[in-house]
């Protein structure tokens, strides 16, 4: 899940030109090896979350209990932030392709003016 947030926001502070080439070259030019790796990094991930939580743990009732936590909570995250990583990089890569225009606008500072009744 950390990949794929650091891949996020290095390539969101790219360029256009740059992000597109990466994005045609290594996701979509290789995206049936990119589905064939998810799985294995999901599986690693897990298992060494569950292995970190499980240290010097006996009980193999609890060792169950907590590889399915860990791989049902790991799984669900795992998958929330492939498809942020997909859509966010895919909608910037449509916008680069037809000339749209990014909403950079701050709206950080923007007052809202209240309606009167």
């Amino acid at each position: 899940m950390l990949l794929f947030y650091i891949l996020d926001r290095y390539w969101s502070k790219r360029q256009d030109d740059v992000f597109r080439r990466f994005w045609d070259k290594w996701v979509l030019g290789k995206l049936s090896r990119n589905l064939l790796w998810m799985p294995v990094h999901y599986f690693l991930g897990a298992y060494v979350l569950s292995r970190l939580l499980l240290i010097n743990s006996e009980s193999l009732l609890v060792e169950l209990l907590v590889y399915l936590m860990t791989f049902m909570l790991y799984g669900a995250l795992y998958f929330r932030s492939v498809l942020r990583f997909f859509a966010h990089g895919n909608a910037r890569y449509l916008r680069s392709q037809f000339g749209m225009p990014v909403d950079d606008f701050d709206k950080g500072n923007v007052v809202y003016e209240e309606k009167k009744r």
